[in-house]
């Protein structure tokens, strides 16, 4: 077995070897989704814009909700709820993918010759490119909106490359977990269905009285929801502890998560 400390350099080394393998797996992730529609890969286009144009005509049009019921623009709180969703909704696939990531690629796994430490970056590239995507077309919608960005911006590349490790490193974890228990998918369902009603996406974290505040603070993904919201929606930028926290949950979960892969990664092939 490696020595711990020396796992991730390795593992860092291993994606950047094979980065022409991973897009290859990549596009052929794209392909076979959707194999056999008319549209193709085009709903991975299609799916967050409809998503959008629905949250939008919903809670802008139908409903009218405004942010603590002031009377501001109609599209104030679907900006609100779009900055902690897409994020959300883009973690929650990585990890849920990179749980089933061995049984999915099985036949390549199976192969000596193929590094394994490659896998999770399958799940995690795909879902990279659709979360690029869908974030285009919402700030497409903030600035229709009149809504507008600040320089508070430019912290979304960071802010977004921290969340891909984080959910990588978790991923890692459950699809270890996963091949000796398959209960594990089933498990981090309704984990997910807890974790998200944790996290304030759809409500304001002033809106949960002092006490049980401080409880938020300790989820991880609750600082990764509240700088997106600090940046697009009230154009501030987060707390550099928040940042800190968002880039040390990313290192700690993959390095754990790439740890606990190369340890059992011989046992893996086995299980499969």
């Amino acid at each position: 077995m490696n020595n711990p400390a020396r796992v991730l350099p390795q593992f860092i080394s291993s994606n950047f070897k094979n980065k022409k393998l991973i897009w290859d797996l990549i596009r052929r992730d794209f392909k076979m989704r959707y194999l056999g529609s008319m549209m193709g890969s085009y709903w991975n286009m299609i799916h967050p814009i409809a998503m959008i144009a629905i949250y939008t005509l919903v809670f802008a049009e139908v409903m009218k909700i405004r942010l603590g019921g002031q009377s501001t623009s109609p599209y104030e709180f679907t900006i609100y709820l779009c900055s902690g969703l897409l994020p959300w909704t883009s973690f929650q696939e990585v990890v849920l993918r990179g749980c089933n990531q061995f049984h999915e690629n099985a036949n390549f796994i199976k192969k000596i010759a193929f590094p394994k430490e490659i896998i999770q970056s399958i799940a995690t590239g795909s879902a990279s490119i659709i979360f690029l995507f869908t974030m285009t077309v919402y700030t497409g919608l903030i600035l229709a909106s009149g809504h507008g960005v600040s320089s508070a911006i430019m912290l979304l590349p960071l802010l977004f490359f921290f969340q891909m490790v984080f959910a990588s490193g978790l991923g890692m974890i459950m699809g270890v977990f996963n091949v000796f228990l398959r209960d594990i998918q089933q498990i981090l369902n309704i984990v997910f269905q807890l974790w998200f009603w944790l996290t304030p996406i759809v409500y304001s974290v002033k809106q949960i009285p002092d006490f049980y505040r401080q409880f938020f603070y300790l989820n991880p993904f609750y600082h990764f929801v509240n700088s997106y919201q600090l940046i697009l929606v009230k154009k501030q930028f987060p707390e550099t502890a928040s940042i800190a926290i968002c880039g040390i949950s990313a290192l700690v979960f993959y390095m754990i998560g790439a740890n606990i892969l190369n340890h059992f990664q011989n046992q893996i092939s086995d299980e499969i």
